[in-house]
């Protein structure tokens, strides 16, 4: 029985959260959280929220994102508000930025790199999973909002993680296709 995510959701909202990372914070510094917000549109240059898909991420839905990092962990909460009622995305931090095209945020980052992958998207259980890399499914509620909370028990490695994207489906962990969860829909470009 693998109850340990949402156990671990419900602990770390809980328990294990400190302070520092519940309050909304100005631009991030070098000992506090990071903390990405936006409201998701077409690109544009300088965009930090974009919507690829304006079906399954509608302009004017937001994002936000509070990361930060305590005893060789890291804990990130992702809320949503305005996508699509009642259904499930997946969700994980990405190596690059936000650009015009979904592709632009790069691959999952990922604690240990998928030595097979060659810069491509790893689909390999081994390091496709949800303790070697971010991952931040989610299930939206009647009004399309939703809260999601994800520990690890790495830290990211400076100026490697880029972003948070918002994907069609939840995450596939099925060796051969862990990591997939479909069409990337939306983008939050994180400060790294």
């Amino acid at each position: 029985m693998n109850d340990k995510p949402t156990l671990l959701g419900a602990i770390a909202a809980a328990l294990l959260i400190p302070a520092a990372l519940l309050i909304p914070a100005a631009p991030a510094h070098a000992n506090g959280p990071v903390v990405a917000e936006g409201t998701f549109k077409p690109w544009q240059d300088g965009a930090v929220a974009v919507t690829h898909d304006q079906t399954l991420a509608p302009t004017g839905s937001r994002a936000r994102v509070v990361i930060g990092s305590f005893d060789e962990k890291t804990v990130a909460i992702l809320t949503v508000s305005g996508l699509l009622p009642n259904r499930v995305y997946g969700s994980h931090a990405h190596v690059k930025s936000c650009g015009p095209k979904p592709a632009d945020s790069g691959v999952h980052y990922q604690n240990v790199e998928d030595p097979n992958a060659n810069g491509g998207m790893s689909m390999d259980a081994k390091y496709a999973n949800p303790r070697n890399e971010m991952w931040l499914d989610f299930t939206t509620d009647k009004n399309g909002n939703a809260t999601q909370v994800s520990m690890v028990d790495w830290t990211f490695r400076k100026g490697k993680a880029g972003s948070i994207v918002v994907h069609e489906k939840k995450t596939d962990t099925t060796d051969g296709n862990a990591g997939m969860a479909g069409a990337r829909v939306a983008c939050l470009s994180v400060p790294h």
